[in-house]
């Protein structure tokens, strides 16, 4: 099974029909519960040694309290496959945004 597959299964990312991936409600609240707790977000950048680290701390924070226990070979999946996403969705956002300002700077 793939690392996607593996999100997908857990319920953590959902595709709609046209293959897009977006993060489920129930990982929305989770992001938001880990992002709201000053003591996790403090515990993160505390142990974390570059930005990077800090969002390996995240994502496996986040995967972890979605599934529960479960194997380190799942987790190191999962939070890939995690960040893998996060990284594409950014990427595409700022697409998007670059997109529009062109567009606008030609019609102005």
């Amino acid at each position: 099974m793939s690392k996607v597959q593996l999100v997908i299964n857990r319920g953590i990312l959902e595709e709609d029909p046209d293959g897009v991936l977006y993060l489920s409600a129930k990982i929305k609240d989770i992001i938001a519960d880990v992002e709201g707790s000053e003591t996790l977000m403090a515990a993160i950048k505390k142990k974390a040694i570059d930005e990077a680290d800090a969002q390996t701390g995240f994502w496996t924070l986040v995967f972890m309290k979605h599934c529960g226990e479960t194997s380190s070979d799942e987790i190191n999946d999962g939070v890939h496959a995690l960040m893998s996403w996060h990284r594409g969705a950014r990427e595409n956002r700022l697409n998007e945004w670059s997109m529009r300002l062109r567009l606008r700077e030609t019609k102005v």
